[in-house]
């Protein structure tokens, strides 16, 4: 298309990349990604998106949130929370069978075994239709057609999805008790040593520090292996992990303040559900002393139960449909960039022809691409 253009590179500045063959490890020397421009471009992938990124969000966000609530509001229905405890008071003060009290026990234990049985299948359903999310904001990053039956792709997947997944939270586990449970040894040695003097705590809270920073390093190793499966499926799990492992070998602290670059806008996001709960609980409460006939029980479940929760839900769902793609495009953008050197070593500028990624139309501003 002679009317395409290319976008300028996400390099900051600096070399391609190098290889270290002997060790087979990536070095990364003077490149660093520019977040405002990988910013300025996932806006534009908004604006341009047809349809709409926000009604593809939505449907993204109904499919996992409004799934998980709905399962959590049935789940609850009917359940008294009834203990062990309760069941003995029942028995030894109030005289009930213990055949019978056994009987109420355990037809209130059915509720929680169905809740968990019913919350993991839910994660699993979560973990696919969040894969196909992440292919359609890769797709929309491309230029490539993207839309809702992107958000079906991860069906066709579905052992890979969940294996990469299940792997990736085995590995953080281990990978967080291997640095935990040496780091808690030696933080209990050093409050021995030092007691507590201020050279102790500060000692202590380096500590604490320094297993936090490891346990985060480890688990960003493994930040790009849903993309990295969206952008090849036959990469399988242990693939994504691999190339994932190595797309992020000199980037983790790089991605780590892109990931806080987005905190205002998820504490404005908090700012706003707060504000729709006080409003919410406020509004419930003499509604359910009206519905209840001035039953506090019933007032007290109008403002804490259901009718908080959807109305705080509601409040806040058109911004968290525009923060979800923002973030998730944003990320879509530094995967691509944080390959684009590969392309550019294999044969220029002009990406391989299963990358797709051709940049789009640009505003004004970015007409200085060059032309393909």
């Amino acid at each position: 298309d002679a009317g395409r253009l290319l976008r300028p590179s996400f390099l900051a500045f600096g070399p391609l990349v190098c290889y270290d063959e002997g060790e087979k490890e990536r070095e990364v020397a003077d490149m660093r990604i520019d977040r405002s421009l990988i910013k300025s471009y996932a806006r534009e992938d908004m604006r341009r998106a047809k349809p709409s990124v926000l009604l593809v969000t939505l449907m993204f966000l109904l499919l996992t949130n409004g799934v998980r609530q709905l399962v959590s509001l049935v789940t609850s229905t009917g359940s008294s929370g009834m203990s062990y405890q309760d069941m003995m008071n029942l028995i030894y003060n109030y005289g009930m069978a213990p055949e019978e009290a056994l009987r109420y026990f355990m037809a209130d234990f059915r509720v929680p075994i169905l809740s968990i049985f019913l919350s993991v299948l839910v994660s699993l359903f979560v973990m696919v239709v969040t894969f196909g999310y992440q292919r359609y904001t890769l797709n929309l990053a491309r230029c490539e057609e993207a839309g809702y039956r992107d958000l079906k792709m991860g069906f066709a997947y579905t052992g890979r999805v969940l294996g990469m997944n299940l792997l990736i939270w085995l590995y953080s586990v281990l990978w967080s008790l291997a640095v935990a449970v040496p780091g808690v040894i030696v933080i209990m040695v050093l409050a021995m040593i030092f007691g507590g003097s201020g050279l102790g705590i500060l000692f202590v809270v380096a500590a604490y520090l320094a297993i936090m920073v490891a346990v985060i390093v480890l688990i960003l190793r493994y930040a790009q292996a849903d993309l990295a499966l969206a952008e090849n499926p036959e990469l399988g799990a242990l693939g994504a992990i691999r190339r994932s492992k190595e797309l992020m070998i000199g980037r983790k602290g790089e991605y780590f303040v892109l990931g806080l670059s987005f905190i205002g806008w998820n504490l404005l996001a908090l700012v706003i559900s707060s504000v729709a709960v006080t409003v919410a609980s406020a509004i419930g409460t003499p509604l359910g002393l009206v519905a209840g006939g001035g039953n506090l029980a019933a007032a007290a479940f109008s403002a804490t139960g259901w009718f908080v929760t959807l109305i705080s839900s509601l409040a806040v769902l058109p911004y968290s449909m525009w923060l979800t793609s923002y973030i998730n495009v944003t990320y879509a953008h530094y995967y691509l960039a944080i390959t684009e050197p590969e392309r550019r070593a294999a044969g220029g500028p002009q990406p391989p022809q299963d990358s797709g990624y051709r940049g789009p139309e640009h505003s004004p501003q970015f007409q200085h691409g060059r032309k393909e």
